[in-house]
């Protein structure tokens, strides 16, 4: 089991490229094809062992979202993720993991 919870994207750990939709949902201001534009947040706690990024995303592939970026901040056993996808499967996620 992957222990995931929502992160609020801040502006030190994004661009400005970001839009606040609700809480802990963003639109991707840059993203040009109209298709999977919002993003959320999440931490996910490796204590024992590190989470691989094919174990990420057999969790939230299934829920049609996809890894978007890594974000390089590993401080102690966690790590950090920003996650792509359409508004009405983010927001399906993100009442899964509060």
């Amino acid at each position: 089991m992957i222990n995931c919870r929502l992160i609020p994207l801040t502006k030190n750990l994004i661009p400005s490229k970001y839009k606040l939709v609700e809480e802990n949902v963003y639109l991707d201001l840059n993203d040009g094809d109209g298709f999977f534009m919002y993003r959320i947040g999440i931490s996910v706690d490796h204590t024992g062992k590190k989470v691989s990024i094919q174990e990420l995303e057999q969790l939230v592939e299934p829920h049609f979202l996809y890894i978007e970026k890594e974000l390089r901040l590993h401080i102690d056993s966690i790590q950090y993720y920003i996650l792509g996808g359409e508004l009405e499967d983010i927001q399906k996620f993100k009442s899964m993991i509060k």
